[in-house]
Order: structure tokens, then sequence, then C-alpha cells
């Protein structure tokens, strides 16, 4: 007599593998009905004791396929209901979803049943969602991914953990075959339906799965399955070993940080190998948008501008802008703000900008006690000259100033370009005006009208302190 194959031990091996699982976790089994899911449901419940875990069954209505949609849904009820597990269902109009939105019929199916997964955890306060993906769904992504271009995070295809959005998903079948399911199913009885839209040949990954596969397993390697999977399993262990090195780079490149903008400095940015440059700059512009992403044209067009230090400027997918400018690449929020802001100072009075990022004070000081100020932290000028109270506000058009040694004034757009301060930045830089005059620039410079002559005998010393960040 043929011995029985024993996939629970392969879904068991699979879950050690991976960490996938420790005990007292709560899962969330995503069944939709089908032969996967079916037997990733069996085998957890067979499962669930030695794992020391808790289980509860969601289903995912697409509203695709009408009555059989519907049938679907009571099938995997009266499953969870005969396993005296709770069911937890949802559903969502994909078609609509994907007219709406502009996105293919899987796609938006994905991102509607994900959504929903997303909720039903965070509401019940699961730990983790098992996926009934398999080895053939790894195969058949891999190759989806070749035929439209892709690079390692896309050859990664499905990962056997993945975290995304606080949320944990596991994949306990990923290391099985389709006909080892199959085989298991049958040998246990295990009830399932039937989507017939999974041999339609008008979705890619069908005509994968019936037309490509079968062909390179008859003409060019019989176990090309297993070779597709290793190369995903090697390019998903490549990639976290080169995020992981960004990651810790990342914040030895980064010169400032703020909610809607992250300023990296291009000097140090460009000392890296291009590899570990694209993980750095895509893992910034997920802090500024998790919808954003980082295409290979738009980074071959960044990496030749950054590193022959052109200026450029890319609009990103999700609203975000990609700046290289002077010695900075600005990641920001293209959703424009109104950075405005007019104080008033008095003598020996201090304020903050409406960030909270400066402080500027002033007081009257002796002549005889001005310092050299090396790091421009504080400036000294003729107090006869002065107008209280001082106005401290950005800039606006038409403002000009007479920087030192210069006999007329000049637009402070020629002074900001002559000094090389990058365009993002102008804005939020404080001007110290008295009466019509722009005295100080922090902390580029003061007017030569306001420097201390011989003749001064009251200077005024306006100090600021910026923030640490």
């Amino acid at each position: 007599m043929k011995k029985q194959y024993n996939l629970e031990t392969k879904v068991l091996k699979t879950i050690q593998e991976y960490t996938m699982i420790k005990k007292g976790d709560r899962i969330l089994v995503a069944v939709s009905g089908g032969v996967d899911s079916m037997v990733l449901l069996k085998s957890l419940s067979n499962l669930h004791k030695e794992l020391g875990v808790l289980l509860w069954v969601t289903h995912f209505n697409h509203q695709l396929r009408g009555r059989d949609a519907d049938a679907d849904e009571r099938f995997v009820k009266k499953i969870a209901k005969k396993m005296k597990l709770k069911c937890i269902t949802g559903g969502g109009d994909v078609r609509r979803h994907s007219v709406s939105f502009k996105m293919s019929i899987e796609e938006a199916a994905r991102e509607l049943r994900y959504n929903f997964f997303i909720k039903v955890l965070r509401e019940y306060k699961i730990d983790k969602i098992a996926l009934g993906h398999n080895l053939d769904d790894q195969a058949e992504t891999v190759l989806i991914r070749l035929i439209k271009g892709t690079g390692l995070r896309g050859l990664s295809a499905i990962r056997p953990v993945l975290r995304y959005n606080s949320v944990c998903f596991i994949r306990p079948l990923i290391a099985l075959r389709r006909d080892e399911i199959v085989r298991y199913a049958r040998d246990k009885k295990i009830s399932f339906r039937e989507d017939k839209t999974n041999w339609s040949l008008k979705f890619i990954r069908n005509k994968i799965r019936h037309r490509l596969i079968p062909l390179l397993e008859k003409q060019f390697n019989p176990n090309v399955k297993e070779a597709l999977a290793r190369l995903a399993f090697s390019a998903d262990n490549d990639l976290q070993y080169i995020s992981n090195q960004a990651h810790l780079l990342l914040n030895r490149v980064i010169k400032r940080k703020e909610p809607n903008r992250i300023v990296l400095d291009r000097r140090k940015f460009c000392k890296y190998h291009s590899a570990i440059c694209f993980r750095m700059l895509e893992e910034a512009i997920c802090m500024i948008s998790s919808c954003a992403t980082l295409d290979f044209e738009h980074w071959r067009f960044f990496w030749n501008n950054v590193t022959s230090k052109e200026k450029t400027s890319i609009n990103l997918q999700g609203k975000v802008i990609l700046l290289v400018q002077y010695n900075d690449i600005v990641i920001s929020s293209s959703v424009s703000k109104n950075n405005d802001f007019c104080m008033f100072l008095n003598a020996n009075d201090t304020v903050s900008t409406p960030k909270g990022d400066m402080c500027i004070s002033c007081n009257i000081v002796d002549k005889s006690k001005i310092k050299i100020n090396k790091r421009k932290t504080f400036e000294y000028l003729d107090m006869s000259r002065i107008k209280f109270p001082l106005i401290i506000r950005n800039r606006e058009p038409g403002d000009r100033f007479r920087p030192l040694g210069m006999k007329g004034k000049k637009k402070l757009k020629d002074f900001f370009i002559e000094k090389k301060v990058p365009q993002y930045r102008r804005d939020s830089i404080p001007l110290v005006i008295s009466g019509n005059d722009i005295i100080w620039i922090i902390p580029y410079g003061i007017s030569d009208d306001y420097k201390v002559k011989r003749t001064t005998k009251k200077v005024l010393r306006i100090t600021f302190h910026p923030s640490r960040n």
C-alpha cells in the first residue's frame, strides 16, 4: 500500500523555518472556499494545539460571479460553523473599484480584499493572517513579473512572511505544489468550491498557469516551478540584506527630517553603491508617502542627474516630489502648504518660529564685549540704526538686500542663488527687518548699512538658536 503523503509535516516545517507563528498567536485564516484555502484551514486546524494558536475564519466576497460568489460565502460560513470557528465576512464591488481607480480587476480585487483583512485584524486584535498561496502561485508570480519587467523586489514575488502597514501576513503553504494540495484534499475528503474564472484565459495568470508553465515543463525543465520558487527565495534573501544595510546607512545621510519633507546629503549619498542608494531613496520616499513608487525610469533619470551634479525635479506617483539641488536631495509631499510667518521682536526679548525649529533673541551689549562668531549663530549691528520692534518674517516678492561690502542692493532671489540656498528652503529662512530694511538673513549675512563701525557707540546683538533636528 502506497504511503500517504503527510502534508501537515511540510506545513509545520515551513512555519518553523520562517518563524511564522509563536505560541499564543491569534490567527485569521483567509478562506475563499477553493482547494488551497480549505487545505490551509484543515491543516492549521489539525496543528493548532501543537502550535498553541487560536483560529478565526474570514471570507471576502468580490461580487464578481453573482450567485456563485454568494454560494462561496455560504459554503465558508457553513464550514466555519461546523468547525466551531468564528467567521468574519465582508465584500466589495471590485468592478466599480477597478473602473474608479483605473486598475485591473485582479489589482482591484487584491486591494479591496487586503484592506478588508487589515480592518478585521485591527478590529479584533488578531496577530496574523494566514493566506493560501502555494509554490505554483509563487512560480506564476515570478513569471508575471519577468514578463512585465521587474527588479529584485519583483523577483522576490510572494514572501512567506510579509509585514505591511503593521500587519503580518503568513503563507504556510508556500513550499507546497498545487498537485500536492489537491491530493491531500482528496485523501482527507475535504470539500471545496471550484472557481470557473480560474480557467479563463483573459487573465494573464491563467495564461501562464495553463499554457506557459506546461510548455516550460515539457520542453525545458520538468521542475521549472521549483526553480522559479528558488529564484524568488534567493532574490528575497538578497533584498532583505540590502534593505537592512540601506536602512542603517540612511540615518547617516539624512540632514533634516520633517513630517512632509526629508533632506539627504547628496555627497554622502553618492559615496555608496547604486544598489544601496536605490533602497535608501526608496525607503525615504515611503516615509513621506506609503503609496508612492520609484520605478526604473525615474531611478535611472535621478541617478544620472545626482551623480553628474545636475539639478533635477521628478514628480512621483503618490504626490511626492524628488528634488536634487546643490548638495541636497529632497523628498517632499507635493501638497503645498502656506509657510508664511511674521513676528515682532523687541530688545531683551525672544521669539520662536512657527514650527518651533528656531528661537531668535536680541539684547544690547557693550561694544568692548564683541566676540568673533565662527558659527554665525549671532550677529552684531549698529544700534543707532535700529527701529523697534524688529520684524521677523519669511521672504516676500520684491525683497532686496545690501550684502556686506556691496554698494547697491541685490534681489533676495539672486542672493540665495549666489549662496546656493536650496529652493525648498528659501521660504522658511527668517529675515530680520528694521523699518523697511532687511538687516540680517539668518544665518547668511547682515546688511552693510547696519554693520558695526568705529563710530558705533551702542551694539545690538541678535542671536538665533536652531533646533537639533
